[in-house]
């Protein structure tokens, strides 16, 4: 018998478990938000509203963008997850004999590594910062990425910091 309980699809769980009880849960939803910018439309709330559809986009693509979330209270975080928008990307033409043919049609495949690096930090004052995760010095090209800590930790604010995203978006 197969079974899928689908009000938990995007929680991390225990596969012993079946996934009927996640251990983790979500702290994020609806809290405050505050962002070094924001694009009209694309307001920092956007980031914490669980809309696939909506999404916080800052002015620009620069290095001096940054997010924080304000949990509201000190909480254990186990894990972050991370989902980055296609907003506004610069993506370059290439040559049909370039792409694969697929039943569908072609598909573009650039060839060039288009890196999404960023710091992401935890605190519980606002004032002292500790690094979660500092990706820019891996090669890494995600959409979505999933911190998991190695042990919970105790903080009420995440500060998501931009370095670079694939082909110029913000």
């Amino acid at each position: 018998i197969l079974h899928c309980n689908q009000n938990f699809a995007d929680f991390p769980i225990d596969l012993d478990d079946r996934g009927e009880n996640p251990q983790w849960m979500l702290l994020s939803y609806k809290v405050k938000v505050e962002a070094s910018s924001a694009q009209k439309g694309y307001e920092a709330a956007n980031a914490a509203d669980e809309n696939i559809r909506t999404w916080w986009a800052a002015e620009s693509g620069s290095q001096d963008e940054w997010l924080i979330m304000d949990l509201g209270k000190e909480s254990a975080v186990h894990s972050i997850k991370i989902n980055f928008a296609d907003h506004k990307l610069d993506i370059p033409d290439i040559p049909k004999s370039q792409m694969v043919k697929e039943n569908i049609g072609y598909r573009k495949i650039y060839l060039e590594t288009q890196q999404t690096s960023y710091v992401l930090e935890g605190s519980s004052d606002k004032e002292t910062w500790t690094v979660l995760r500092d990706n820019r010095r891996e090669n890494t090209d995600y959409a979505h990425d999933f911190v998991v800590l190695p042990e919970a930790t105790k903080m009420r604010y995440l500060r998501l910091r931009n370095v670079s995203v694939p082909m110029g978006g913000v």
